[in-house]
């Protein structure tokens, strides 16, 4: 088994408008959000972190998964749901993966 050493650095992005900065803000106080009706997204992300700053890890598929299931209970219309996915379709991942910092 070898040891992996990382260095972190954060690269803020400008504040969305809405429904993304609502959909973050509730991702942030529940990762799980957007999960409820999920049949495919039972796994909780990689968390560090409480309160009001914490990080999650999240592959493209499962984040895009819990915007639209979000985005469905909150009633979105048509077209602010589409914008939504795009924007997070389209937040700089790594792979396929992103690592997030939210916090206040």
């Amino acid at each position: 088994m070898g040891l992996s050493i990382g260095v972190v650095t954060i690269d803020y992005l400008p504040q969305p408008p809405q429904p993304m900065y609502k959909f973050m803000q509730d991702l942030m106080a529940d990762p799980g959000v957007g999960t409820d009706m999920d049949l495919f997204d039972d796994a909780e992300p990689w968390e560090a972190g409480d309160g009001e700053n914490v990080f999650y890890e999240f592959e493209r598929d499962e984040l895009l998964r819990r915007a639209d299931g979000w985005a469905a209970k909150q009633h979105i219309d048509a077209a602010d749901r589409a914008t939504l996915l795009q924007w997070v379709d389209h937040l700089p991942y790594r792979g396929d993966f992103i690592m997030l910092h939210l916090g206040i």
